[in-house]
């Protein structure tokens, strides 16, 4: 999964240790919303992607049960959450692009909070050149979500801001913000542990902040 989620960031020209990475997702079958403008082809300094919904893309098919079973990870196996999956399949997007030889996917989900647009990214599949059998799902591996602002500065132009990982971090250590989380100063790991409901509540109290982004965003411009 790191090693997905770094190309992912990478595709930003953003690193893990730059971004804020949580257990949880940040999005919630009651909470999920859909932006039809974001379907197309857009580049970023990194390179171009693309963005489908789930329900129209090819990847679905390719990745098939295994695109299933990393979709819905994130809820219980309750029957009476089938209702849930399906709110959270159905508002799913794809992003697709390739990088040294490979393609990658991973699905995006979206919140609306206090009027401002979040997105939620975390890896879905890998595929080498020379890989016949479609895609690799990211089934076994610990499931984390990589959260960051989505602003529109015009029909053709997004400006992303991911999550200023460290200036969290250093607030929460210093007794400043409040956002259960697991550290571990040997290894340098850290990981949000909230849950959804939390972790929108923290961005509905914080979300206007911009010390808790990064200080430039990432801006990406349509291409079709």
């Amino acid at each position: 999964m790191k090693k997905i989620i770094s190309v992912l960031c990478a595709c930003f020209t953003l690193t893990c240790s730059s971004c804020l990475t949580s257990l949880q997702p940040l999005v919630t079958a009651d909470q999920i919303t859909t932006d039809d403008r974001l379907a197309g082809r857009w580049s970023s300094p990194e390179g171009a992607f693309t963005i489908t919904r789930l329900k129209n893309s090819p990847g679905q098919q390719e990745l098939g049960q295994g695109m299933t079973a990393r979709i819905t990870l994130d809820l219980p196996s309750e029957e009476d959450d089938r209702h849930s999956d399906s709110l959270l399949t159905d508002g799913s997007y794809v992003l697709s692009w390739s990088k040294q030889g490979r393609e990658y996917l991973a699905l995006l989900r979206l919140i609306k909070i206090n009027g401002e647009l979040y997105g939620d990214l975390f890896a879905a599949g890998i595929k080498s050149k020379d890989e016949a059998n479609g895609y690799m799902p990211s089934l076994g591996y610990m499931n984390t979500h990589t959260m960051a602002k989505i602003a529109w500065k015009n029909p053709n132009e997004l400006a992303v801001s991911f999550f200023n990982g460290e200036y969290i971090k250093s607030q929460l250590a210093a007794g400043n913000l409040r956002l259960k989380h697991e550290s571990d100063a040997l290894y340098g790991s850290f990981l949000v542990t909230a849950s959804s409901n939390e972790l929108q509540q923290f961005l509905a109290k914080y979300g206007r902040d911009k010390r808790i982004y990064q200080e430039e965003p990432i801006i990406l411009n349509r291409k079709s």
